[in-house]
């Protein structure tokens, strides 16, 4: 999900959706299962990052981005108000920018999935250009657009 948020709102927390996005969202699936395939896997993480946007909970938004798309969030955050955690930087970011992704990420749907290794390019029809995903710890994570 090539999250990306307008331009304020990128100032404020790019890392996003980063996907985006804006990933990302909520029950625990996701983890590495030999029945389940990496696109399953991606895609259950991207409804999961859709949840805990609509539902604002950053903890678990922040578990399903990558540790680089969390430092991003972070840094971005950080223009606006200091802050050393991706869960405060995503409240900062849903507090300011929450309104825009929950209508950005309202009806977003994965269009293509791309698997190679342990990376991964996603495609969705919110207009953004391609998301990356990064395999860290056996799980599909939301990760900053160099895919790291």
């Amino acid at each position: 999900m090539s999250y990306r948020l307008p331009l304020p709102a990128r100032r404020t927390g790019r890392a996003l959706l980063l996907g985006a996005a804006i990933a990302a969202p909520l029950s625990g699936c996701g983890g590495s299962s030999s029945s389940v395939s990496p696109q399953d896997q991606i895609r259950s993480n991207f409804d999961q990052i859709k949840s805990a946007v609509q539902n604002s909970d950053a903890g678990k938004f922040c578990s399903l981005i990558s540790t680089s798309a969390q430092q991003e969030l972070i840094s971005q955050v950080n223009k606006l108000k200091p802050t050393h955690d991706c869960t405060s930087a995503a409240k900062i970011l849903f507090t300011f920018g929450g309104a825009t992704l929950k209508q950005k990420l309202g009806n977003a749907k994965l269009k293509k999935i791309t698997v190679n290794g342990d990376t991964a390019v996603t495609t969705d029809n919110t207009g953004g250009g391609p998301s990356h995903w990064l395999k860290q710890g056996g799980t599909w994570k939301l990760a900053t657009d160099s895919g790291s």
